[in-house]
């Protein structure tokens, strides 16, 4: 065999192989899945994101009136019934029937929110998954 028969041989096992892992790369089920991976992770995590930031204004407006409200009892303006407000609290979260607020209704009503925001999402896993990692960053 001479020198350019081999080269001719190897430089048609080469565009064989780059044909194949082209094909494979390129196909229309795996772009989708990668769209709808890509869609799904960057959907939830931007899911996960707002509601990390929304739990941390509503927590930071919810002690600011509670601040507001002990300044004001403490004043004497108004008499706080903490006891009162915590169990009808308790009556509108409870979930499972039992008359607490625990843990159980606590993942009750995490399992209703993302329902609510993955309904119909595509990828779904990793909708979650984006989610997810969104609500454990700092």
């Amino acid at each position: 065999m001479s020198a350019d028969e081999d080269s001719k041989r190897n430089d048609s096992d080469d565009s064989d192989s780059t044909d194949s892992s082209t094909s494979i790369s390129t196909s229309p089920y795996f772009v989708s899945l990668a769209g709808q991976l890509g869609l799904g992770g960057i959907t939830g995590y931007s899911v996960g994101y707002a509601t990390k930031e929304i739990g941390k204004k509503v927590l930071f407006w919810g002690g600011t009136i509670v601040i507001g409200l002990q300044l004001l009892a403490y004043k004497g303006i108004v008499t706080m019934h903490w006891g009162n407000l915590f169990s009808t609290l308790t009556e509108s979260l409870d979930q499972d029937g039992d008359g607490k607020f625990t843990g159980q209704d606590a993942q009750l009503w995490f399992q209703k929110f993302t329902k609510i925001v993955s309904h119909g999402v595509p990828g779904s896993a990793s909708f979650m998954t984006g989610m997810y990692l969104a609500l454990r960053s700092s």
